[in-house]
């Protein structure tokens, strides 16, 4: 992989042939003041690559920027996404294509909280998919975070909520029994969940038969929360404000290694734990562990968990 090309690339599809001053202005409003001559770098950034050159520090943050810049967050609502807004759409003119596989799916990603207390609202600490009816993948240490770091969870401490949509009427949560299974290796983890009716026809996400290529479009549907550790102004552009609720964002695969994969969907802490989702096939292509703002995102990829969740459901 070449990272260098990799982001020149990555870069052009986010532009679109559209005048860079344009998109910069987009990316200002959610970058803020950090990067400086936001529009000279990212002009001089694309000539020096057009040069075959290798363009400096400032520059490649530039066109990192405007690249992440054009990742929306997309707001499920009942049982159907949003449309992307306008300056996304010649990115992923795929999306309404892609929406149609993924609605059937929706309500077998649920967000995975700490049980409510009298009058407390319940504690959010990031998402997961269902495998079975009763079986439900996540982060291992979305498990250890819930847990104070015991790695055990006891019955009547953990539910999962599979809608918590914006502006919808939810539905009840289904309570975690206990922790079935970590994965020997990778951030994974599969919780035992009580059986419960209203889960017993709705079928789980399959699993990409494909190989990951870089510029793979891809999407995060899963639980943003509020993030301290990034950037407000990008928090707020993306996201508006409307956090803890179920959200599809799109992307592109931007690198692999054995057992991982990098993203730039926008994600934000609540999203551990959610399934990478392929937009051709709308199968799951990896599970989604950490992000460094302005950076990647990393995911667990689908090859190394097959056989630990198949193993688990009996398959």
């Amino acid at each position: 992989m070449d990272p260098y090309n990799n982001l020149y690339q990555r870069a052009l599809r986010a532009i679109a042939g559209r005048p860079i001053g344009e998109v910069v202005e987009r990316t200002k409003a959610i970058v803020g003041p950090p990067l400086q001559d936001l529009e000279g770098d990212a002009q001089d950034g694309l000539a020096a690559f057009k040069q075959g050159k290798r363009p400096t520090a400032a520059q490649l943050a530039a066109l990192q920027a405007v690249v992440r810049s054009m990742r929306p967050s997309a707001l499920s609502h009942a049982g159907s996404v949003d449309p992307l807004p306008a300056e996304a759409q010649p990115v992923f003119s795929s999306w309404t294509d892609f929406v149609q596989l993924v609605i059937p799916h929706l309500y077998t990603i649920g967000r995975v909280d700490r049980k409510s207390r009298g009058a407390l609202p319940p504690d959010p600490y990031g998402t997961g998919f269902l495998i079975t009816s009763e079986l439900f993948l996540t982060n291992h240490h979305v498990v250890t975070q819930l847990s104070g770091g015991t790695d055990v969870i006891n019955p009547d401490e953990a539910e999962i909520r599979f809608v918590q949509e914006y502006g919808s009427k939810d539905e009840a949560a289904v309570p975690v029994v206990g922790v079935h299974q970590f994965h020997e290796q990778e951030d994974a983890a599969i919780l035992q969940l009580a059986p419960a009716e209203l889960l017993r026809n709705r079928a789980p996400l399959s699993w990409t038969k494909a190989v990951p290529n870089e510029g793979d479009h891809i999407a995060v549907v899963g639980y943003p929360f509020p993030d301290s550790t990034r950037n407000p102004l990008f928090v707020d552009q993306i996201f508006g404000g409307k956090l803890g609720v179920k959200r599809v964002a799109p992307g592109e695969l931007i690198g692999c290694r054995k057992g991982s994969f990098y993203h730039d969907c926008s994600t934000l802490g609540g999203n551990s734990g959610s399934p990478l989702v392929d937009m051709k096939t709308g199968s799951v292509m990896g599970l989604h562990r950490d992000g460094y703002f302005l950076a990647r995102n990393e995911a667990v990829s689908a090859d190394v968990l097959q056989d630990f969740v198949g193993g688990a459901a009996g398959v």
